[in-house]
């Protein structure tokens, strides 16, 4: 498996967390219903912390009430948004992060409760802690995380759903269903877009991504996999905050990728051609129907709701990082960089035996298969 087999694999495992029974979520209702709560404090790191920077937002207007995203370093020095009386979540894909135990092991000493939120029951973080809850990545074993923003941003949206129907007594909900089922639609659509952009995609240029509200966890998260595995300068910025400074900088070296709104904005359209004024590597994603026929443009399905916007968002950028990087074999790091990683660990000393369990049983279900 390669990283971009797990963007083309998102669908069939978000369509397997939507089936009744897959994901228990009650565990974490019941025991957010224990007291009365003032807020929720979400801790992760890296692409979990991406994700929930993607729906922090839907999380508050579902559940009325405000919602904190820290990271880990944070959370553990100032735990001024950890007060018992917040529900804690603290996700770590991996459970093998080294700051999100040192994080979890800070709460602990100072008597915080937590949840912990994994895609591996079996790592540091699930063994030292009391409440644990598996959100559904399935086997994902290539170190950039893919398939893991999808399932934690649908997990993280579920988990919403079902606690404002605990507070409220309501029946209201997404359209998951709707979502997941254009995803195949959305994967032609980026796969054409590639190839009609190949030479330009495979340029080492620096690049911005550029989006507002949700869709600025997303361009988070695609400056995160352009420099993971591209090893290129990339920069994610609000859409007006791109314009007041960073945009100064533009020229025809530069790569910019422009995340429209759920309902396509006449602003960011007007951005959009501007930027092809300056540079030929500007594209833009967006639902609108208008550039149907623009090669620089990638049409996504249209969300009934801005809250599920991510979902359709972060999957062209994951398959470009995927395939690009394949196309121009950019996967290995410098060979200085090993040096640098040798004395500076971001991972529990058992992270690469986690990896060889995990990657064996995804073996054995093709197997079964």
């Amino acid at each position: 498996m390669k990283m971009q087999d797990y963007v083309r694999f998102a669908p069939t495992q978000l369509s397997h967390n939507l089936e009744d029974g897959v994901i228990d979520y009650s565990p974490m209702v019941d025991a957010f219903m224990e007291k009365a709560r003032d807020g929720i404090t979400i801790i992760a790191s890296g692409s979990s912390y991406n994700s929930s920077l993607m729906v922090v937002d839907a999380i508050e207007k579902a559940v009325e009430l405000p919602v904190y995203l820290e990271t880990p370093e944070r959370a553990k020095k100032y735990p001024i948004h950890c007060a018992n009386n917040n529900f804690i979540i603290v996700i770590s894909q991996s459970g093998e992060s080294t700051n999100i135990i040192s994080c979890i092991k800070a709460l602990k000493e100072q008597g915080i409760e937590y949840y912990l939120v994994t895609g591996n029951l079996n790592g540091l973080a699930t063994k030292i802690s009391a409440r644990v809850q598996d959100y559904g990545v399935g086997n994902e074993y290539v170190d950039f995380v893919t398939l893991g923003v999808q399932t934690l941003v649908l997990f993280l949206l579920r988990f919403a759903e079902q606690l404002r129907r605990a507070r409220f007594s309501v029946t209201d909900s997404w359209d998951f269903k709707a979502v997941v089922n254009g995803q195949t639609q959305l994967l032609n659509a980026t796969d054409t877009f590639i190839k009609n952009n190949k030479m330009l995609l495979s340029e080492p240029a620096p690049t911005f991504f550029v989006g507002t509200g949700p869709n600025f966890g997303v361009a988070k998260e695609g400056a995160l996999k352009f420099q993971e595995t591209l090893k290129r300068p990339a920069m994610y910025y609000e859409t007006e905050e791109f314009l007041h400074g960073p945009a100064f900088q533009l020229t025809p070296k530069y790569t910019v990728f422009l995340i429209d709104e759920a309902v396509p904005s006449a602003r960011v359209s007007a951005i959009f051609e501007g930027l092809r004024s300056v540079t030929n590597k500007a594209y833009l994603i967006t639902s609108s129907k208008k550039y149907q026929d623009d090669d620089h443009v990638i049409v996504i399905p249209t969300v009934e709701s801005w809250e599920l916007n991510p979902l359709v968002a972060i999957t062209p950028i994951q398959l470009i990082a995927g395939v690009v990087t394949d196309y121009v074999d950019q996967w290995d790091t410098h060979p200085y960089f090993k040096k640098f990683s040798d004395k500076v660990a971001i991972k529990a000393d058992d992270y690469q035996e986690q990896l060889a369990s995990i990657k064996n049983q995804w073996n054995e279900h093709k197997a079964d298969k």
